[in-house]
């Protein structure tokens, strides 16, 4: 069925990806938009339009989107880091994340163990369970690496993968609006708020124009590096690797960098939230339901176990709800999204481990997947 906007129509998808980005910084608010943050609003329009056939649900700026937007917005993003606080705050999300990739291992055995799969049961396994520790991206490479060919099966696989995962994306942002786990869990670590850092303030008039073009450029110029590295290593993650250490790096020493990093950080919600918004247009939600419910329910036990997991003895580790909540989505959407989230949280303290911790997924999730489907194969 064609959509109303065909998915070559590259201007009118970016426009309607901006229009959605509005209406969530809108929506955001509003009394309901305060609860769910920006981002499920991105989401939730994306996906509403995508699957009620307004927008495509795969075109070409989508991949630009990946490939642009999301790499400019990791520095700007991170521009306000501090490489003191990085070192305070990171070690309970690492060990929230280690939690949370642990109970990845261990639901996509209990998967592995209780529903069978059409084909490639043994390689689908060990491919989701890297993509719920790294991200898309791990779930590219060890797909490949096992040798699942494209067609039905992998294209059935990489609906589930989605639906579940935006699905999961929007019960972590409201889990801080839900009374029982903010009873539950404790918000800030030792009675300190490192969870919310002082943002600059942004600055006014002209200087505004000014300082965002000099971000831009900036950030443009590591995401340059990032690429060149990623290119000559061959090392997948690479390139956000280095942008990530570069951005800290020039936080950490540059100080007259902190003047403009309140604008940096608006400009890179705003790039954040238009990814959101695309990955919503590109889940078929429709398509997985008829396609895909074996591979549906499969992927609802990984991430049902690695929830279970990393909530159950997170709570018994005294570990807070922002870092648990960032942690796991580090593990299940990757160090974008993390990092979106918390910022979309005001957590913005979180934002550096979260793409930490998510960069970590990205190093050790192809071994840990291909390793296990070797094992299960």
């Amino acid at each position: 069925m064609d959509t109303f906007i065909a998915e070559t129509d590259r201007l009118d998808i970016w426009v309607m990806l901006f229009a959605i980005t509005a209406f969530a910084l809108w929506g955001e608010k509003k009394r309901f938009g305060r609860l769910v943050g920006g981002s499920v609003i991105a989401i939730t329009a994306g996906l509403l339009l995508g699957n009620l056939k307004f927008l495509p649900t795969l075109s070409p700026t989508y991949a630009a989107v990946d490939e642009i937007l999301l790499p400019l917005a990791i520095p700007l993003l991170l521009f306000q880091a501090d490489i003191g606080k990085i070192l305070r705050e990171a070690g309970p999300t690492l060990a929230a994340f280690g939690l949370g990739a642990a109970g990845t291992v261990l639901g996509a055995l209990i998967a592995y163990a209780l529903i069978t799969l059409p084909d490639f049961q043994a390689a689908l396994t060990g491919t989701f369970a890297a993509t719920f520790i790294g991200g898309g991206m791990n779930f590219a490479a060890v797909s490949q690496a096992t040798e699942i060919p494209p067609g039905e099966v992998l294209t059935a696989a990489i609906a589930a993968d989605n639906i579940m995962t935006i699905m999961f994306l929007f019960a972590l942002a409201v889990m801080p609006a839900v009374a029982w786990f903010t009873r539950t869990y404790p918000m800030e670590r030792d009675g300190e708020n490192h969870l919310r850092e002082e943002t600059p303030a942004p600055r006014r008039g002209l200087k505004i124009l000014l300082d965002g073009a000099v971000m831009m450029v900036i950030a443009y110029a590591l995401v340059l590096i990032g690429g060149q590295i990623q290119a000559k290593t061959g090392w997948p993650g690479a390139g956000i690797l280095v942008i990530t250490i570069l951005a800290v790096v020039m936080a950490t020493f540059v100080p007259a960098l902190k003047r403009y990093s309140g604008n940096a950080f608006g400009l890179g919600m705003i790039l954040m939230l238009v990814f959101f918004a695309s990955l919503g247009a590109r889940a078929d939600f429709i398509g997985t339901i008829d396609s895909a419910p074996v591979m549906f329910a499969f992927v609802a036990i990984v991430i049902a176990v690695h929830a279970g997991v990393l909530f159950g003895i997170g709570k018994f580790l005294n570990l807070t709800l922002p870092e648990l909540i960032t942690a796991s989505n580090a593990c299940i959407l990757g160090p974008a999204t993390a990092a979106g989230l918390a910022a979309n949280k005001g957590w913005n303290g979180l934002v550096t481990p979260g793409i930490l911790v998510g960069i970590l997924g990205y190093a050790v999730a192809n071994f840990i997947g291909v390793g296990l489907a070797n094992i299960l194969g």
